[in-house]
């Protein structure tokens, strides 16, 4: 029984420390150092000591006593000061007195001090001081001190909820799973920072960075957890003078998004509640008799929780663990019965299917033999993270899917066992993709990886190495769908901001986050419209979500509870509309995914650019035209201008009103003498169904006379019609549309 609890530096977390037990910091020179630890009470009259030896000297300091909690007391002990190059080691005595006391392990930790660096190290015209941490052996972590200049904004680091500009305080780019209410913490964090006066600057680490901001001042702090640091585990890139356009652009280059297929851009269906094929054969039924266009449709509850590669309720001969099934050696069964007939409904509705993975191996009381023979050979081949003792890492406890182990994606032998277990699911059974959740489940810096890496770096490298894995599953032509994501996960993956609450406050704090991540080279996310989590909607709340999300650049429904909640908790429109008894909903939603089909070749065009040219699909307003100060206004591609919350005062200079909300502060705009490629319906109305998006019109903003020119500046190959504006009147209600021929 473990009688003296104390865990150095805890789990690493930026933002939890585990109560009573970690240390009040790193070893610093001169400076106290206080030791918090917890002992098994056994009876009064207790006390606790610490000794302590360097090569030099040796002492012992007596522990205070805190308080009590269940069973366990909670004591600290203040230890004196030392120099950099010590090699402290303490341990941890409690009990009556010396004679029966009972003692812990070693602890071993070495005093660093902070030494200013040669300035060659970071070239920067801009006042600044660079310091790194030493044990007078090895550098650690790195400080860079930077002048702020006066009235300077700042914005940038990927996810974070919060606001577009940085307040003043501290953030943190460390790959996080904070289950709503985010604020500043985000599951993709990305050390890109820009600022409106021509300044960028990117760390190129995985390990964790620390941005403090105050009036004066910018910090940056590299925080390697013991790991040295060296010219290939941190970079910075530095532009001064420099358009932000321009440096969105280099940063684009370096993450190197990729260009999905044209379907990803259709509507994305998806409920936690879907766990069964009835279900989801009744989504496709509900999308054809309400005529409400979808194009792909997620399936989170579809595996049976253990090995999250076999359907559930599926029977099988269980095979050894370096083994896989393919479709021919499973037996389907309810709640699956056949997921071939299924995948074969979606196909003939013009549906994708992604399926929902993890990278785990799920910990229950009771498993599987497949999973339990899955398992036990990923352990013998050492295919899951380790600890400190060199045994599989278990996630934190009281954490999503806490005790389970996880996939060592940095073993290439691990990647390929896990992802031959998955191919049968996209070569065999035909579906388009995995919704990769997940990703944030390591912390600790005794932990590791692959080749002895410790997780003070494999952290937010984590999501890219997972990502790249599950891609080559996918295939070329297959997608992902993720939540966590570093600085190149763009590479492999499509982007949701997630989890969030059905509220007001919530559908701004989305937007908000992508337009974070959009400048930070991630440019292709969505969100769970409307909210995913927590009471249904309101109606007003899930139509204003629609039209926003009509121009983000990816368009999905989501929800929360799993099982057979009831009511449903879907947030499908089917459902909002029987809950509120409210039969407009279809309809809004008919319109707004009606018009979203016939977007699908222009936001296809505009994201071929974003990858070509560095061009963020969503680009925040006001770092391209100050005269915008709507801090959530927004490019959509080239040619539409998106407020989703505040109706601008007046029709900007060269833009003409495209849609604007009736009931709502939403509205949109679009460029004059624009050519729009369209996917239009045989009857000219871009608010009838449509389910097609084959590109056979263009829509060009100006009439019909000034058109000519325009036309001569494009390609008309597959063009069957031609739209014109007429009058200044909102351009999607007042579209005048001939054959090309005429």
């Amino acid at each position: 029984m473990e009688y003296i609890k104390h865990i150095p530096f805890g789990i690493d977390d930026p933002y939890i420390k585990l109560p009573g037990v970690e240390l009040s910091g790193d070893l610093y020179e001169n400076e106290p150092l206080t030791v918090s630890f917890k002992v098994k009470m056994s009876g009064a009259g207790e006390r606790a000591w610490i000794k302590w030896e360097t090569e030099e000297k040796n002492g012992k300091e007596l522990a205070q006593f805190q308080y009590v909690d269940d069973c366990w007391a909670f004591w600290t002990c203040e230890l004196p000061k030392f120099k950099a190059g010590d090699k402290l080691r303490y341990r941890i005595f409690a009990g009556q007195g010396p004679n029966s006391a009972l003692n812990s392990e070693w602890f071993e930790i070495v005093c660093k001090k902070w030494k200013k660096t040669d300035v060659n190290l970071i070239k920067m015209s801009r006042k600044n001081e660079c310091q790194t941490l030493t044990d007078l052996e090895k550098e650690y972590d790195l400080r860079l001190t930077i002048d702020v200049e006066e009235g300077e904004k700042f914005f940038g680091l990927g996810e974070h909820y919060e606001s577009f500009y940085l307040e003043e305080g501290d953030r943190y780019c460390a790959v996080y799973n904070q289950y709503k209410v985010q604020k500043r913490r985000g599951y993709a964090p990305v050390p890109i920072l820009y600022s409106d006066k021509g300044f960028g600057i990117f760390i190129d680490t995985h390990f964790r960075t620390k941005f403090s901001l105050s009036e004066h001042k910018l910090i940056i702090e590299v925080q390697t957890l013991g790991v040295p640091l060296s010219e290939d585990n941190c970079k910075f890139g530095i532009w001064e003078n420099t358009e932000t356009a321009e440096i969105i652009k280099n940063f684009y280059s370096i993450v190197k998004p990729t260009l999905p297929p044209d379907w990803v851009w259709g509507p994305w269906l998806s409920a936690n509640e879907w766990n069964n094929q009835k279900k989801i054969e009744k989504v496709i039924e509900n999308s054809l008799k309400y005529d409400l266009p979808g194009k792909v449709v997620v399936i989170e509850a579809w595996s049976d929780e253990e090995t999250f590669y076999i359907f559930n309720g599926a029977e099988y001969i269980p095979t050894k663990g370096e083994e896989h099934l393919a479709l021919k050696d499973i037996n389907f069964r309810d709640p699956w019965p056949d997921p071939v007939a299924m995948m074969n409904k979606l196909k003939e509705a013009g549906m994708k299917l992604v399926l929902w993975q993890i990278p785990v191996l799920r910990h229950d009381s009771k498993i599987s033999e497949q999973h339990k023979n899955d398992i036990g050979y990923a352990d013998s081949k050492n295919y899951v993270v380790k600890n400190e003792k060199d045994e599989p890492y278990r996630i934190q406890k009281g954490t999503w899917f806490d005790h389970s182990r996880v996939i060592d994606f940095f073993n290439p032998e691990a990647s390929e066992w896990w992802k031959s277990k998955r191919k049968y699911l996209i070569e065999e059974l035909g579906i388009s993709g995995f919704k990769t959740d997940g990703g944030e489940h390591i912390s600790g810096r005794y932990n590791h990886v692959y080749d002895g890496e410790s997780v003070s770096s494999a952290r937010n490298a984590y999501p890219e190495k997972y990502f790249k894995a599950a891609k080559e599953v996918a295939g070329e032509d297959g997608i992902l769908f993720s939540r966590s994501g570093y600085t190149r996960t763009p590479a492999n993956s499509l982007f949701w901001v997630g989890d969030e609450d059905s509220t007001w406050e919530a559908l701004k704090s989305n937007i908000t986050a992508g337009l974070n991540v959009s400048v930070s080279g991630n440019p292709f996310w969505g969100w769970d419209i409307a909210g995913f989590s927590g009471d249904l909607p309101s109606v007003d709340l899930y139509k204003n979500a629609l039209e926003i999300a009509l121009f983000t650049p990816i368009f999905q429904f989501h929800s929360e509870r799993p099982g057979d909640p009831i009511p449903s908790a879907e947030r499908s429109p089917w459902n909002i509309a029987a809950v509120y008894s409210d039969d407009s909903v279809i309809k809004f939603y008919r319109n707004i995914v009606s018009l979203r089909m016939c977007l699908i070749p222009y936001i296809a065009e505009q994201a071929a650019k974003t990858v070509a040219d560095g061009i963020p699909l969503t680009y925040p307003a006001a770092i391209k035209n100050p005269d915008i100060k709507e801090t959530l206004a927004y490019y959509f591609g080239e040619n539409f201008l998106v407020f989703p919350f505040e109706k601008h005062s007046s029709v900007p200079a060269g833009w003409l009103k495209f849609y604007e909300s009736q009931e709502f502060e939403t509205v949109i705009y679009i460029k004059k003498d624009a050519v729009i490629p369209i996917s239009l319906p045989e009857n000219d109305d871009i608010f009838s169904p449509h389910w097609n998006y084959d590109k056979n019109a263009l829509l060009i903003t100006c009439n019909e006379k000034e058109a000519e020119k325009l036309l001569n500046t494009v390609s008309l190959d597959k063009i069957e019609k031609t739209g014109f504006v007429s009058g200044e009147e909102v351009v999607s209600k007042s579209i005048n549309w001939k054959k090309l021929s005429d």
